[in-house]
C-alpha cells in the first residue's frame, strides 16, 4: 500500500486501504484520524465512510457512529451500510428495537438492490454477530 501510495499519493482508495490497515492492526486512532480527513477531501468516495463507520464502532465511539451512520443514510440513502451500523450502535447503546428497526429497513434496502456483490449483506450477518460481542472487531473482508 506505502509503495503504491508512492506512485499515487493523492489516490482516495489507497488512501483508504492505508487506513484499513491500521484499523487491522490494532490502531483504530490512526485509522480514524485517516479517514476523517479523507472523508473531507472525498466526501463522495463511499467506502471512506463506510470503513470510518466501522471503525467508530470498533473503538466504542458508539454515539459518534450512531450520529455519522444517520448522516450516512441521508447522504447515500440507496445503500444499507450506514443503516446496519447505526443498528450496531443502537443494539451497543442497549437499544434493541431501534437496531431491529434499522435492520429491518436495511434488508430492504438490500433485497432491492440489484448492483450489490453480497458486501452489505456479509456487512449486516457481522453487525447482528458484534452487537453480542464484548468488544466489536473489524470485519473480514
Amino acid at each position: 500500500v506505502e509503495a503504491g501510495i508512492g506512485f499515487f499519493p493523492g489516490d482516495p482508495i489507497l488512501l483508504q486501504m492505508k487506513a484499513e490497515v491500521a484499523l487491522r492492526r490494532g490502531d483504530a486512532a490512526t485509522a480514524i484520524t485517516q479517514l476523517d480527513q479523507l472523508a473531507v477531501a472525498f466526501p463522495d468516495e463511499v467506502g471512506v465512510h463506510v470503513l470510518r463507520l466501522e471503525a467508530l464502532v470498533v473503538t466504542g465511539r458508539d454515539t459518534d457512529a450512531r450520529v455519522a451512520a444517520l448522516d450516512f443514510e441521508r447522504t447515500f440513502s440507496f445503500l444499507s451500510h450506514g443503516t446496519v451500523i447505526l443498528g450496531l450502535a443502537e443494539a451497543r447503546l442497549g437499544n434493541a428495537d431501534a437496531a431491529e428497526a434499522a435492520w429491518t429497513r436495511a434488508e430492504g434496502v438490500i433485497a432491492e438492490c440489484t448492483l450489490c456483490a453480497g458486501d452489505e449483506a456479509a456487512l449486516l450477518i457481522w453487525a447482528r454477530e458484534q452487537a453480542k460481542a464484548e468488544r466489536v472487531i473489524p470485519q473480514d473482508r
